[in-house]
């Protein structure tokens, strides 16, 4: 099975992570960080944690619709490159 990878893009207006993956499709966690640092001060294990609770969603700011049930489908990654 082939991950979907996927890269931090900031946080929405209620501190939900915002993820997009390299064909321009939105991701979002429906848990809330810390507002103090933010998700990059995350440890790995607690950013991969975070995962469990993500979602599709239709932009940066849209509401999160499905539940994406595997984690382990996506790769977590800092950039795409020529992207």
């Amino acid at each position: 099975m082939q991950k979907i990878k996927i890269k931090y893009v900031g946080e929405d207006g209620w501190c939900r992570c915002v993820f997009k993956d390299d064909n321009g499709n939105y991701y979002k966690t429906i848990a809330l960080i810390p507002l103090d640092d933010g998700f990059k001060s995350l440890s790995v294990k607690d950013k991969l944690d975070l995962l469990r609770s993500l979602h599709t969603t239709s932009d940066f700011e849209g509401e999160p619709n499905w539940p994406c049930w595997n984690p382990d489908k996506f790769d977590l990654v800092e950039d795409f490159g020529a992207l």
